[in-house]
This record gives structure tokens, sequence and C-alpha cells, in this order.
């Protein structure tokens, strides 16, 4: 019965040790699962890590997408305009290139003149001389058109007369005593 007693007072003790590291045990267990779930939360950040770049560089992508698209546009829109632009500088630069040329030619022309004159110092005497000439010329030509409209004229009714002449010959070939009478009024 002793040994009963011992072994009812050593199981009693033991249940009592076993009760009282019941909750270690169970802080143990408690810290082994969250110990595992950090091991699996470690190898989870990588992941999450990997992912949310993965979806921000997915959202740059699709800014920058948009932006080029947006770019694309602007640049479609403003095409005209900046066709404008080009053929407004290329006329302006075209009409810059004459205007120095005309200016160049204009600079030759002058200096032309400028030897003409100190050649030629009765230039203003000839010049008068010219404008008499083309005066008598245009009174010549005045004159003549004057001459040339009464020929004209003349012309006009000598062709009346021979004609009207023509009738009456018609007219006197057709009866023969009349003709008679005509050669003594048309000597």
């Amino acid at each position: 019965m002793q040994t009963i007693k011992n072994d009812s007072a050593q199981l009693n003790n033991l249940k009592q040790r076993q009760a009282a590291a019941r909750p270690q045990i169970e802080r143990i267990h408690k810290r082994n699962e969250i110990i595992a779930k950090i091991d699996t939360l470690k190898i989870k950040i990588p992941l999450a890590r990997y992912t949310k770049a993965r979806t921000d560089v997915i959202k740059l992508k699709e800014m920058v997408q948009a932006a080029l698209n947006k770019a694309g546009l602007l640049e479609r829109a403003n095409a005209p305009m900046k066709k404008k632009q080009d053929d407004y500088e290329t006329r302006k630069n075209a009409a810059k290139r004459v205007v120095e040329r005309l200016t160049k030619d204009l600079d030759a022309i002058l200096k032309k003149v400028r030897q003409c004159e100190e050649k030629a110092p009765k230039f203003e005497e000839r010049a008068a001389e010219l404008r008499t000439d083309v005066s008598r010329i245009r009174k010549a030509v005045n004159d003549r058109k004057t001459k040339i409209d009464a020929m004209r004229n003349e012309v006009t009714k000598l062709q009346r007369t021979v004609e009207k002449t023509k009738e009456k010959l018609d007219e006197v070939e057709s009866d023969p005593n009349e003709a008679q009478e005509l050669a003594v009024t048309f000597p």
C-alpha cells in the first residue's frame, strides 16, 4: 500500500508538475507557431516587394504610354500649325533672299546710273532733246493717222461711186437706148 500511496503521491506530484508545465508548453507551441508564421512571412516579404514593385512598374509603363499617346495626339493636332510655321519660315527666308538680291541689283543699277550721269554731264540737255524728238514723232504719227483716216474716207467714197456706176452699167447693158444717153453724159 505504501507503494500505491507513493505511486499516487508521485502521480499527483507529476500531475501538478504537468499542470504547471502546460502553460509553458502552450506558450512554446504558440511561440513555435509564431516563429513558423514569421518564417513564412520572411519568405513572402520578397514576393510581396516584387509584386508591389511589379505593379508600380506596370502603372508607370501605363502612365508613360498614356503620356506618349497624349504627346502623339498633341503632335498630330499641332502638325498643321507646325507645317504652316515651317512654310512661313521658308517663305520668310525666300523673301529675305529675294530682298537681298534685289538690294544688290538696285545698288548695281544705282552705281551704273551714277557712272552714266558722270559720263554725260549734258544729261538734262539730251533728255530735253529726246523729249522734243518724242513730241515731234507723236505729232507726225497723229498727222499720218489723220491722213490715213482721210484716205480711208476717200476710198470708201470711191468704192460707193464704183458700186453705183457698176449698177448703172448693169442697167445700161440691159437697155441699149440708155447706153447712148450715158455715153453722152459720161464722156
